[in-house]
């Protein structure tokens, strides 16, 4: 049997493998960071009409 020959060496498999990881990290980082920003300002949209609401309800 003849053994085949590896494309790539182990180095370059290991650095492949740790770029794929911070490239899912920074994905997952970004997607997050977007979604808490967006769901903070729909906090505050409807915590603001509720103190409308509200200081309408007071006087």
């Amino acid at each position: 049997m003849k053994k085949k020959k590896n494309l790539f060496s182990m180095g370059i498999k290991l650095w492949s493998s740790y770029i794929i990881v911070f490239l899912v990290i920074v994905f997952i980082s970004s997607f997050s960071y977007k979604y808490i920003s967006d769901s903070t300002s729909k906090i505050h949209q409807i915590g603001n009409q509720q103190m409308k609401k509200l200081q309408l309800l007071e006087v």
